[in-house]
């Protein structure tokens, strides 16, 4: 319980448990956008597949849980993917 609690969510915990991370092609530092977190939330994205991780401010609205631009998605894809399959997203801030 608690891993789908969106924006109320604890620092710290996993949020949007199941949800994929795609790439929003968005230019300029790593930042994320979200349909479940406000502007300013801190997000830190972990790829399962090969552990790379990035933490990032949400800096606008999207149909997705977390969509990363170009910058903080370069952080932690694979080479030749475009979507994390098996992402652990935590709230951090």
């Amino acid at each position: 319980a608690g891993n789908n609690a969106g924006g109320n969510a604890a620092a710290g915990s996993q949020v949007c448990n199941g949800s994929t991370v795609t790439l929003s092609g968005e230019a300029g530092a790593p930042a994320a956008s979200s349909n479940q977190f406000p502007a300013g939330t801190t997000l830190k994205v972990t790829n399962l597949d090969n552990n790379k991780s990035t933490t990032v401010k949400v800096t606008s609205v999207s149909g997705s849980c977390v969509l990363l631009n170009n910058a903080a998605f370069e952080q932690v894809r694979e080479p030749g993917k475009f979507l994390i399959r098996r992402a652990l997203i935590q709230k951090v801030g």
